[in-house]
């Protein structure tokens, strides 16, 4: 159920290895071909690549938790225009202060410039809003990828939060940054995993019980037969 249901292979594995370690401590002969069929599930389950699918998913929530903090382009330019208007103000000479303004407006131009785009977006307070929002749903549609195994959409996903991450917020925040390194790793990791078949142990469990169901209403018939 695990495995079918979040591709929690550990968790799998460990419930195998469990019901073999009880079987093996009850040491009978008759346990012999369940235990040999669970053991070959769990060769099956060693063999596949780790992918912790907990853990990316652990990921998506810490990225899904901090969009709410993450500072927008457009406010850190509101803030640093401000605090040159502060500093101009301070300073008494007048041809200092257009100089430092026509400086101060050079320098915007050439941040526009490099981040390729002709303008950074204004956004207002709903706008915002619905861009956070927006964010939000991109990560929990990757969360949905991800338990599906769909990588192709969970790829998708994350490149465009990727995207907005650059567009709309400031991507030279120590946030920004450490964010946007988090969802590269999430990009770059593939979570299309073929999982085995293990319904075997279980079948094998079962063809025992009633092996051993028939077998205790033989003896039963047999003891109670005149």
């Amino acid at each position: 159920q695990q495995l079918k249901l979040t591709g929690n292979v550990k968790t799998a594995l460990i419930a195998l290895q469990s019901g073999d370690t009880r079987l093996k401590r009850m040491d009978r002969g008759a346990f012999n071909g369940l235990r040999k069929r669970i053991g070959k599930d769990i060769g099956k389950l060693r063999a596949l690549p780790s992918l912790d699918i907990p853990a990316l998913n652990l990921q998506l929530d810490d990225l899904i938790s901090e969009v709410e903090t993450l500072p927008l382009a457009h406010q850190l330019r509101v803030m640093e225009t401000k605090s040159e208007q502060i500093t101009s103000t301070k300073d008494g000479v007048e041809w200092k202060r257009v100089l430092r303004e026509i400086w101060g407006e050079f320098k915007l131009m050439v941040r526009i410039e490099n981040t390729g785009s002709d303008a950074i977006p204004l956004l207002s307070p709903d706008q915002e809003f619905f861009l956070r929002e927006n964010m939000k749903l991109r990560l929990l549609s990757a969360r949905i990828a991800l338990f599906s195994r769909d990588e192709r959409s969970f790829k998708q996903e994350l490149d465009t939060a990727q995207h907005w991450l650059k567009k709309y917020f400031d991507s030279k925040s120590e946030q920004s940054i450490r964010i946007q390194s988090m969802l590269s790793k999430l990009v770059a990791s593939s979570i299309k995993i073929n999982f085995p078949d293990i319904s075997g142990s279980l079948q094998a469990a079962r063809d025992y019980r009633q092996a051993h169901e028939r077998a205790a209403g033989r003896s039963l018939s047999q003891k109670g037969a005149p």
